[in-house]
């Protein structure tokens, strides 16, 4: 069976730096994040999950853009680029600002999950 991939919607965006913030909603749940990364390679063959971020906002400013954050969350997780460049981890501008799709360097397995959790912090 061949299964056609659908590629992401990427938009152009000012560059991230390092002391940029990037914020996730709700807590950080392994069954939920599981099912949005198998949903992502899934679709678009990429292991990736959502966040949010904008060049020189603050996770409350990213939070108030994101009608996604607002709607749907009322906990947050942040962490700076630098935190996820430092493992390995790679943002792309995907769908509607501020989203980005965070892409991890492999499966979501117990070592990358803990490591994800122990770079996102409670906001």
């Amino acid at each position: 069976m061949i299964r056609v991939v659908r590629p992401f919607r990427t938009r152009d965006e000012p560059a991230l730096s390092g002391s940029d913030f990037v914020v996730r909603g709700g807590p950080l749940d392994r069954d939920a994040t599981e099912r949005t990364f198998n949903r992502c390679v899934e679709v678009h063959g990429v292991p990736a999950i959502s966040v949010a971020a904008a060049a020189g906002l603050d996770p409350e400013q990213i939070i108030e853009e994101s009608k996604i954050l607002r709607n749907l969350f009322s906990e947050y997780l942040w962490c700076h680029v630098s935190d996820l460049w430092n493992g390995n981890y790679s943002l792309l501008a995907t769908n509607a600002r501020p989203h980005y799709s965070l892409i991890l360097p492999g499966d979501l397995d117990n070592d990358t999950w803990e490591d994800l959790a122990e770079r996102f912090r409670p906001l």
